[in-house]
């Protein structure tokens, strides 16, 4: 009996699999479309949704229910009393981003930190819920579901660009000027100091956050003096928080924030040596890790 030659074999079996392999999507297309049909239709009871978690840290959701046009919300979860955030004032978030189907349940996306102002993020309605809230303020955000029935709720906490010190007692005598608080609790130099011999710190404040590493960027705002009290640089008179390399930094201050803690408050006596060849004083917050 005649074989049939392979040269004529093999086409035939490449176009019978590469039909079938048409088929199967098309069937596999058709269902995902039924299926995404027929949960659109299905009633899943009223939305609700709540948040737990302290305030700044890693947070938990539980969401239940369809999600209607009507449900599509900005909801204020806690009211700050920290400065109200415009289009000019600093603006550091915590934001976590959760992708939610009735019918799949949860998903979680990784944390983000973001630092700078209003400015920076593109308009829309995250931008909108952020306008006019005050710091210490976490809101959440019910986005539109899409074509295949996924919401986005997104649950911000807006972080204090400010850390309030927690002892005020001047240490003079270890090199530190005398200082005070303004309104806003950014730091006052009143008295000039004598030459600085040995790099000292002193916590204005502990914070109880994750520990910086030298392989870390920070977001931050800091006052930097000289030993007339003469301040050579405020960051809090920006429009952003400052963003630091710790690599990247005289050694003075890197040595004295290696270790510490977000939401630690420093005053640092830097000799010269330590700081590109002048005596500084400075006063930082460390307000968050970026991400």
């Amino acid at each position: 009996m005649n074989q049939v030659p392979k040269k004529l074999l093999m086409p035939r079996i490449s176009l019978s699999l590469a039909l079938l392999f048409c088929l199967l999507v098309f069937a596999l297309s058709l269902g995902l479309s039924i299926w995404g049909q027929a949960c659109k239709n299905v009633d899943y009871g009223p939305f609700n949704f709540a948040v737990a978690g302290d305030f700044g840290a890693p947070l938990a959701l539980t969401v239940s229910g369809g999600v209607k046009a009507s449900d599509v919300q900005v909801k204020e979860l806690i009211a700050g009393k920290g400065e109200k955030i415009t289009e000019n004032t600093q603006l550091l978030y915590k934001g976590e981003a959760f992708r939610y189907h009735p019918a799949t349940g949860l998903v979680t996306s990784n944390e983000v930190i973001f630092g700078g102002n209003l400015q920076d993020i593109p308009p829309g309605q995250l931008h909108d819920a952020l306008n006019g809230v005050k710091q210490g303020s976490r809101i959440a955000v019910v986005n539109i579901p899409d074509a295949k029935g996924n919401t986005e709720i997104t649950v911000v906490d807006i972080l204090p660009t400010t850390i309030t010190a927690t002892s005020q007692t001047p240490l003079t005598q270890n090199g530190f000027p005398s200082f005070s608080f303004n309104q806003e609790q950014v730091p006052v130099l009143s008295q000039d100091v004598t030459p600085l011999d040995t790099l000292t710190h002193w916590e204005m404040t502990t914070g109880s956050g994750k520990l910086v590493t030298l392989e870390d960027t920070i977001y931050a705002n800091y006052l930097i003096a000289d030993t007339k009290g003469v301040v050579l640089e405020n960051t809090w008179e920006n429009t952003r928080p400052a963003k630091i390399v710790i690599s990247e930094v005289f050694a003075g201050l890197q040595q004295t924030v290696l270790d510490k803690t977000e939401g630690t408050k420093l005053m640092i006596a830097i000799p010269g040596a330590q700081a590109q060849g002048q005596d500084l004083v400075m006063i930082i917050d460390i307000l968050r890790i970026a991400s």
